[in-house]
């Protein structure tokens, strides 16, 4: 499997959609990141509040 880069508005469009009340399942589906990927984000956002 090729390794993805993902760009920063990718990150950024993750946390909205998650702010927005969207689930983890809901962004992975959408294309937008993978689950490796935005349970890092996740955890990250947790951390930070």
């Amino acid at each position: 499997m090729r390794r993805r880069r993902i760009e920063l508005f990718q990150h950024w469009r993750a946390l909205v959609r998650r702010r927005a009340g969207d689930t983890v399942r809901e962004i992975v589906r959408s294309g937008l990141m993978g689950c490796d990927w935005l349970g890092t984000l996740r955890a990250l956002a947790e951390a930070q509040g």
